[in-house]
């Protein structure tokens, strides 16, 4: 598994010799055997000439890359197809993907494999679903509603006045986000006093138009639901049901 992610997961680095010289060796070297002695010692000038070694190491290293570099870059320009091919290679974004899990026992390590092992999984995200039963959802559904039909109710068979629909409407905050039938609270907190009239009345006072009406009666929905809401029920449980697709 290790093998396979440092094989896939290369990272981008410059194709050149820049191995250290024996004298930035040397000097690395005595860097750490005054670092041991300090830690012991705690000796105040053991600190400063460490830090001045740091100092010396990180400025000859950093020569040494340079001198590398351009030595690396004049061998470069002898040929020009290598010269342009290393300016590309540099200049784009490299994006390295890690090895992919096929399966429990196949692992994609090239980008063939790779390409392949996404296009599966995607493949398999879509298919149709041949198995709807879930049992444990199916039992859930079965025994709440046993439970609900087996406990005794009470209907409450009462006429909401137009009083408590005008004081439920006072109390809506027009700032809230309107629902899946797009009725905002300012919409309701702007209705007519003659509009509250014909929602408690049994026949309709004004003739209304199909569309007029029907626009008319989700209003009416939605606000006896809200009230009947805040009334009567103080908790409610959600049941997940799976479709098909």
């Amino acid at each position: 598994m290790i093998n396979a992610f440092n094989k896939a997961s290369t990272q981008h680095r410059l194709h050149f010799n820049s191995k250290l010289t024996p004298e930035i060796k040397n000097k690395i070297k005595l860097r750490n055997q005054i670092r041991r002695t300090w830690q012991t010692t705690k000796d105040p000038s053991l600190k400063s000439q460490l830090k001045k070694l740091n100092n010396t190491i990180k400025s000859l290293i950093q020569t040494h890359k340079n001198s590398k570099w351009e030595q690396y870059t004049d061998s470069l320009s002898d040929n020009n197809k290598k010269y342009w091919k290393k300016v590309k290679s540099m200049r784009a974004q490299h994006t390295n993907i890690p090895p992919l899990e096929k399966d429990a026992d196949n692992i994609a390590i090239s980008p063939a494999d790779k390409a392949e092992a996404i296009a599966d999984c995607w493949k398999h995200q879509f298919e149709q679903n041949p198995n709807m039963s879930h049992e444990f959802t199916n039992n859930l559904i079965a025994s709440e509603t046993n439970n609900y039909l087996a406990t005794p109710h009470v209907n409450f068979n009462y006429n909401i006045t137009a009083q408590e629909i005008i004081e439920f409407i006072n109390t809506l905050d027009p700032h809230k986000a309107t629902g899946h039938d797009k009725i905002n609270n300012n919409m309701i907190r702007h209705l007519p006093l003659k509009f509250i009239w014909w929602l408690i009345s049994d026949k309709p006072i004004v003739p209304w138009s199909i569309s007029g009406r029907h626009n008319s009666l989700n209003v009416a929905h939605h606000l006896f639901s809200e009230i009947d809401i805040h009334r009567e029920y103080g908790y409610g449980r959600r049941i997940t049901v799976y479709h098909q697709g």
